[in-house]
């Protein structure tokens, strides 16, 4: 089956594992500076006296950060999930399935987003 071979033999595949990591390392500062940039304006729209960011509104409705945000949390959701399957599944069935069920969460995950994108894109900001 390629792509679940390192799942079926019994152990993840290691370049798999690998790319897993290195996603997780690489997302995770983006993450934590995105987060912090939507916690603080989202803190802003609700109390008008906090002025640390400059037109929090705008910063906290924009489409690009937002995309950015929800491509960089997958990204991050995925490694991290991978890592934790190979670390913590000790059957190979339960690791099989489990590899498989968060494959089938992320592509239900992404069309949830792009059909949010697309549903807010009708409305006028």
């Amino acid at each position: 089956m390629g792509f679940y071979r390192g799942v079926e033999e019994g152990a993840m595949n290691p370049k798999l594992l690998r790319a897993a990591l290195l996603m997780v390392e690489a997302t995770s500062i983006p993450l934590i500076v995105l987060g912090f940039l939507y916690l603080v304006t989202g803190y802003q729209l609700l109390n008008p006296g906090i002025q640390l960011i400059p037109r929090p509104r705008v910063i906290h409705t924009d489409a690009v950060l937002r995309i950015t945000l929800v491509a960089v949390s997958i990204l991050h959701g995925y490694g991290g999930l991978l890592l934790l399957i190979a670390r913590l599944a000790r059957s190979n069935l339960l690791r099989a399935s489990l590899f498989i069920l968060v494959h089938i969460l992320l592509i239900v995950f992404l069309a949830l987003v792009v059909f949010l994108e697309i549903s807010l894109s009708s409305f006028p900001p």
